[in-house]
């Protein structure tokens, strides 16, 4: 390979070096931005960086993923933006540890950006190299297809240089590592230059999804030396603030079946300990007798169960002597979105894992496979359109809705059956959504109230209430209001300042050009004397 991402032989080891070994574009431009972690480099000398470590290094893979399930279900406009108080509940940490994330990150100290918020996490984390490059591809694939156009991967690199810019203070042109990739690109894969010479250069830079999951894992391979000389490359520093549980922040409905619970515990002023009080107080959560013998099979079940595709998981046959069959209730329709894979690496074998995510979710919930009806298949990046039916066993039943809230905790938990068995590598960075259609799909702690209702939430405490959502919003707009009005008082006030600046500029001109035109006067009287 040659380009940007290909490495020369006998090129001198280390940053400095690789600027030569990169190429002229993402390469250079990465050295650039971090010449190195040495004494005396930016790196070191402003130290936004070492804290950026400090905060997230202790991050790995499924953290990242669990931070960005929490922004998405935060960002309930999906403006992609987040305010101050919303990103208290993305990130868990003491209180002047979030203000400087937002010192650093927020535009005009008003909003953050989800995706350059998400960005920096997956950065300065210590996941794996391609775990980091799967997490930033979901970023920034605007199709969701699991494949890249040249634009993208562009965006994509120019948001980790920006990322870390703001840590050194040195900025790399846009105009200049785009060119460089339209330029080099081609070099690197066959297909694009074949689609640059049918279609031309700019059209196939911007239309062409050419960049796929192989793809980048073949580029990544050339840069692995050079990341790992980088200081977001080496093991997490001592002393890193560990992340908080995967299942933080979700609402309280997840553990109570949608009944209404205590108020949030907030994020931000308690650090880890406040983790340790989240965790405590979700422990002494009142459950029924129901739900805590659900919750201690689904904790005690693996994937390796036996039987037949109507057995239930403790291995008694599906037969009618159970008194088995669907709840009357109509099934709730669910999208579960898995990220970072596309859909023809499942393609070779669809019904077989059509068949592993029936079974394995089955087995989690302590439900007949039956109760899993899988409509469709799709890419973006793989889209499991299935309907989720409620079920009634002997005595006790079991709603649609409570099998969509206990899939949700399988799916945040990293100890669950379903994270732990054989869909556990597809489960990790799944998104579950549920709603009639896709567009209209929304988190299950978001989507399950009365009718067809909006849900409301409002620190926890859920209502399908209109006059309380017009509240909510109302509060929001004069909160935003405020913050506008203190801006344009500041706006007035800069402009004030700078019109008196001015005028005394002005005064001292004048005042010297009199002064000047005395001491002239003066000269002259002396000379005609």
């Amino acid at each position: 390979l040659k380009g940007p991402w290909s490495r020369r032989r006998g090129a001198r080891a280390g940053p400095r070096g690789a600027a030569a070994i990169m190429g002229n574009s993402f390469g250079q431009a990465l050295t650039q931005v971090v010449p190195g972690s040495h004494e005396g480099t930016p790196w070191l000398q402003n130290g936004r960086g070492p804290t950026l470590r400090r905060l997230f290094g202790a991050y790995e893979n499924g953290d990242i993923w669990a931070a960005y399930r929490r922004l998405r279900r935060v960002d309930e406009d999906k403006s992609g933006y987040i305010s101050y108080e919303e990103l208290k509940r993305v990130i868990l940490l003491q209180e002047f540890h979030l203000l400087f994330v937002w010192d650093l990150y927020s535009q005009q100290n008003a909003l953050i950006e989800g995706r350059e918020l998400l960005t920096m996490i997956s950065v300065f984390s210590s996941a794996k190299l391609v775990d980091k490059a799967k997490f930033l591809m979901t970023l920034y694939d605007a199709s969701s297809s699991g494949c890249l156009t040249g634009t993208e991967i562009s965006q994509l690199c120019l948001a980790v240089l920006t990322v870390l810019s703001k840590c050194t203070g040195i900025v790399v042109r846009t105009r200049t590592l785009t060119s460089g990739l339209k330029s080099e690109l081609p070099s690197l894969l066959p297909e694009w230059a074949q689609r640059a010479r049918e279609k031309g250069a700019e059209t196939s830079f911007s239309a062409d999804r050419i960049i796929g999951r192989t793809e980048v894992e073949r580029l990544l391979q050339t840069i692995e030396s050079l990341y790992k000389e980088l200081p977001v490359g080496e093991p997490p520093p001592t002393g890193a603030v560990q992340p908080p549980p995967p299942d933080w922040g979700a609402s309280e409905t997840v553990l109570s079946f949608g009944k209404s619970a205590p108020k949030e515990l907030s994020a931000a002023g308690g650090g880890a300990s406040a983790a340790r009080t989240l965790v405590h107080a979700r422990s002494k959560a009142r459950l029924t007798e129901a739900e805590l013998a659900h919750f201690a099979l689904m904790g005690g079940l693996g994937e390796n169960g036996s039987g037949s595709e109507n057995e239930f998981p403790d291995g008694r046959p599906g037969t009618a002597s159970m008194s088995v069959r669907r709840a009357l209730t109509r099934p709730s329709r669910c999208w579960l979105i898995i990220h970072g894979i596309s859909l023809k690496e499942v393609a070779k074998d669809l019904g077989g894992f059509r068949y592993l995510f029936t079974k394995s979710t089955a087995s989690a919930l302590c439900v007949p496979p039956a109760c899993i009806e899988v409509v469709d298949i799709t890419a973006g990046s793989v889209v499991i359109e299935f309907l989720m039916h409620g079920m009634e066993r002997g005595g006790s039943s079991r709603s649609s809705g409570e099998l969509v809230l206990a899939l949700t905790q399988q799916l945040s938990s990293a100890g669950s059956a379903l994270r732990k068995g054989k869909f556990g590598r597809f489960a990790s960075t799944a998104e579950l959504l549920m709603g009639e259609t896709r567009k209209r799909a929304r988190p299950p702690a978001a989507g399950l109230g009365d009718g067809d209702a909006p849900l409301c939430c409002d620190r926890a405490v859920q209502t399908s209430d209109l006059a309380a959502t017009l509240d909510e919003v109302l509060a929001r707009l004069r909160a935003e209001q405020r913050r506008a009005d203190e801006a344009e008082a500041r706006h007035r006030a800069a402009l004030e300042e700078l019109r008196r600046r001015d005028v005394e500029v002005h005064e001292l001109r004048g005042q010297g050009r009199a002064r000047c035109g005395e001491e002239s006067a003066g000269e002259d009287g002396r000379s005609g004397g």
